[in-house]
């Protein structure tokens, strides 16, 4: 039996991400875990759902305690430990569902006594994705500190991307009272440890908040200058002067912008001693580095500052704010222009004497899919309503203008753009769709084929019941599920709304084969929540294997904005760039929807979700596209080779269901 690792949970007022952060943990591959979750004294009802959890997973262990911040919790945690391995995450992130197993081979393969991941920010709005990284590396003696100073600083110093033989905690604790315990820690840690592992895959989540410790002032945050301090004279004591210097320059650019933001603070005269004391500590470290090589744009830096030192921060901050007021000010007109221009179309088109049709929902992000289904929709409507006016509206206006959209929309019938996932999965999408129901409680409003997910879980059970209130609330709403799974968890749960199975829009464009291929393959694999955990490196090594020269990598997901009038040329873009390869590899929905448009032979990974799987089952019957797994991957290639004539599915006919109801 593997060893136990135990995995440690500070918690404090994230009720809102807490289920989130657990659900995250229980789903790991690697099974023997000791969950340790430490209520830190939360004033909301992280305390309950911590019980909760215990309920239904013996795993689980729950210690309450008064508030002693993340140190004094953390340290509650290890007290009680009882496994080999030691993991920290933070209660307002996640992880994925490998993050343990992997880092728990690393150690073992390594003979580590740390090993360590690269992670993701995100924050909730967004997904600031880093670029997938293959790189791994092993540190020992004393290289194992120069990373602390280095581009690799902050996945070196944070604890919560990192499992820790136990052995690294005897007689260590995390310093009480500090928000920058982790930089107290980290050179302690690393001296115990005889061996370090890296492993630069983006396996955990961080959450970056708005109203997080980090983003507020509190003069507490300075006392990563005290752990700097310490940090110096522990490299001073080993005699590693390269980081002495790197660690003093790291401590000026954190002076710096401290300064500033105390010079600006209401606390200004409270906080004069301090800011005449780092005025010292700044032209100490000035007359320190004179003689080393340091880049030049931080020597003129330090140089300026030595000869004007209070004039100097002012002239940074005006530029800072200069900078940040022109930036807002752009911002500002450019969405008052984009805001004003989609008004007035949208008050032109209205005025037309045909009958309307408008679609909600709409994307302007750079997800192909989506846009692919919202031209698709589009020609399904034009090929079966030609006397209809097709007037787009992007969500946000629901909540930007929601008056003047009742005022033009009227009493015409609303189509919510198709697509997936409603539910609990991307939430902004599901309350999108929730707002859009109560802002027109009257109006025919048909949901396009989508994939409808509530996961099984108690935020997914919360989310259930208020949509379940919602949707059932409204009497003429239609839900078109675009597979079965989603088809029947629809009508189990939701006995009063109108439900039909429809395929993915996508799939009512027509295929065509194209002539000039290349004999090389084409990987589209996701980097976001729905990402598939493979093995890629054997995926690759099995298809080279098979005579295919070269693989390449895409995305239909770009860093672009998508509108109406360059979504066709950007669709056909990305469906020519399939038809030029003899196989496409694909956890994507759309993905094999592209392959199978283009009509090129495609192995679809099953999805963590059921909508590849389900959308799938449309055109099972086709020859070039294969459902796959890891342990067929080389049967799947092999039937690839074989294949003479290409086939495909007439699906024109499962979309009568969308013109019925339409015109009732």
């Amino acid at each position: 039996m593997k060893p136990l690792i135990s995995v440690i949970v500070p918690i404090f007022n994230v009720e809102d991400y807490l289920i989130k952060c657990i659900d995250s943990i229980l789903e790991q591959t690697y099974s023997n875990l000791e969950i340790i979750l430490v209520d830190d004294g939360s004033p909301d009802n992280c305390g309950l759902i911590c019980d909760k959890y215990k309920e239904v997973d013996d795993r689980i262990k729950v210690i309450h305690k008064k508030n002693g911040g993340l140190s004094d919790a953390r340290n509650a945690g290890l007290d009680i430990a009882s496994g080999d391995f030691i993991m920290f995450i933070d209660s307002d992130d996640y992880v994925s569902k490998n993050i343990i197993e992997k880092l728990y081979n690393d150690i073992i393969e390594t003979n580590a006594d740390i090993s360590i991941c690269d992670f993701v920010k995100y924050n909730d709005n967004s997904m600031l994705y880093n670029e997938y990284s293959k790189k791994k590396f092993i540190v020992e003696g004393d290289k194992k500190f120069d990373n602390v100073c280095n581009e690799y600083a902050i996945v070196t110093v944070v604890q919560w991307n990192k499992l820790f033989k136990k052995n690294i905690f005897d007689e260590l604790r995390f310093r009480k009272g500090k928000i920058n315990e982790d930089e107290f820690i980290i050179c302690d840690q690393l001296n115990k440890a005889k061996r370090v592992s890296y492993n630069l895959e983006p396996l955990y989540y961080y959450l970056q908040r708005d109203n997080s410790i980090m983003s507020k002032f509190k003069i507490q945050r300075y006392d990563v200058i005290q752990a700097l301090d310490e940090r110096i004279s522990f490299f001073e004591n080993k005699n590693m002067l390269d980081n002495v210097v790197k660690t003093k320059l790291q401590k000026f650019n954190t002076l710096l912008p401290f300064k500033i933001e105390m010079i600006f603070t209401k606390n200004y005269f409270e906080n004069l001693d301090l800011i005449r004391k780092y005025d010292k500590d700044m032209i100490k470290i000035i007359d320190e580095l004179k003689k080393e090589k340091i880049p030049p744009k931080i020597k003129l830096k330090m140089s300026i500052y030595k000869k004007s030192k209070t004039i100097f921060p002012l002239i940074l901050k005006f530029k800072c704010n200069l900078k940040f007021w022109l930036k807002n000010m752009i911002h500002a007109i450019l969405v008052f222009i984009k805001d004003s221009i989609f008004i007035i179309k949208m008050i032109l088109e209205s005025l037309s004497l045909k009958d309307k049709i408008f679609i909600f929902g709409v994307p302007i992000h750079g997800n192909i899919g989506d846009q692919a289904i919202l031209y698709a929709e589009k020609k399904f409507i034009k090929d079966n309503f030609k006397n209809k006016k097709i007037i787009e509206v992007q969500s946000i206006y629901t909540c930007k203008t929601p008056n003047l959209l009742k005022r033009i929309v009227k009493n015409n019938t609303i189509i919510y753009t198709g697509g997936g996932f409603l539910g609990s999965l991307w939430k902004n999408e599901e309350d999108m769709f929730r707002n859009t129901l109560t802002l027109f409680p009257n109006n025919k409003i048909i949901a396009f084929p989508q994939t409808f997910y509530f996961s099984n879980d108690i935020y997914g059970s919360i989310l259930l019941q208020e949509s379940k209130r919602i949707y059932e609330s409204h009497d003429n709403l239609f839900l078109i599920c675009r597979e079965k799974f989603s088809f029947d968890f629809m009508k189990k749960n939701f006995n009063n709304c109108k439900i039909e199975l429809c395929p993915d829009m996508v799939l009512y464009l027509e295929p065509k084969d194209y002539v000039k291929r290349y004999n090389n393959a084409l990987f589209c694999i996701r980097k976001d929540l729905e990402k598939v955990d493979y093995d890629f490196n054997e995926i690759e090594k099995a298809i080279l294997n098979s005579k295919i020269n070269n693989i390449r990598y895409t995305d239909t997901v770009i860093n672009k904005m998508i509108f109406k009038f360059n979504r066709k040329k950007i669709i056909l873009e990305k469906i020519k760039e399939f038809s030029q390869y003899n196989l496409i590899v694909t956890d994507r929905l759309h993905g094999m929807i592209f392959a199978y448009l283009s009509m090129t032979p495609c192995i679809v990974l099953e999805n963590k979700s059921y909508k590849v799987k389900g959308v799938y089952q449309w055109i099972k019957e086709c020859n070039f596209i294969f459902l796959s797994n890891e342990s067929n991957i080389c049967e799947q290639i092999n039937k690839i080779s074989d294949i003479d004539k290409k086939t495909y599915i007439d699906l024109s006919k499962k979309y009568k269901i969308l013109k019925q109801i339409i015109e009732e």
